[in-house]
């Protein structure tokens, strides 16, 4: 079976009762999307995908070569498998989830991970902000991507106080020193609710 560039429907069903222990209940049936990546040589293919939140990524081990998958962040880790294996990770949150082989650093991909509900509802983090390595005098490019109810508002924080005027989705730190040094997050929010992205952090500044 050709297994790369094919998704399939895992259909499940969910009960929905509108009173407890009234007859007439409904089955709703709703499809799980399964994505394959296919390890081959030193490269994983496709390189990046997009799938929604409950589907299932299965990567499979193509190549005549050990390799992992291994999320950059702890989140899921395959081991070292070898040809023809396969492992399978279900993505429960949104966000952008770049991952590594453990055995060969330089062979990177990236799942994005979106909720279906989430142009309505509270805010959702797609693309987190990323750490920046910058010399002192240096500018320091921060971004965020999000989805929920709009408008959406953005504040920028630096050691968890709020930076004046840092209210869109990119901020740059203009002539990094020393002391800027440390972790920048931002705090996402619409009417529906509030999100605050992950650390990231400014470094390798010259001290003073």
């Amino acid at each position: 079976m050709k297994r790369n560039g094919f998704r399939r429907n895992i259909l499940t069903a969910t009960l929905l009762v509108g009173t407890l222990g009234m007859p007439g209940a409904a089955w709703q049936v709703s499809a799980a999307v399964v994505t394959n990546i296919n390890i081959v040589d030193f490269a994983f293919t496709p390189p990046a995908v997009s799938v929604q939140v409950n589907d299932q990524v299965v990567w499979t081990w193509a190549g005549a070569a050990n390799h992992s998958s291994t999320s950059d962040t702890g989140l899921w880790n395959s081991g070292i498998l070898g040809p023809g294996s396969s492992f399978t990770n279900a993505f429960l949150s949104a966000g952008n989830f770049p991952y590594h082989c453990a055995l060969h650093a330089f062979m990177t991909a990236s799942i994005t991970v979106t909720s279906g509900a989430s142009t309505n509802g509270p805010p959702v983090i797609l693309t987190q902000p990323q750490d920046q390595t910058v010399g002192q005098g240096q500018n320091a490019a921060f971004s965020v991507t999000a989805a929920g109810l709009a408008p959406l508002s953005y504040q920028w924080q630096f050691q968890a106080t709020n930076l004046p005027g840092a209210t869109g989705s990119a901020f740059t730190l203009t002539n990094a020193q020393p002391a800027d040094a440390g972790p920048y997050a931002v705090v996402v929010s619409n009417l529906a609710g509030t999100i605050t992205s992950s650390k990231s952090r400014a470094s390798n500044l010259p001290a003073s």
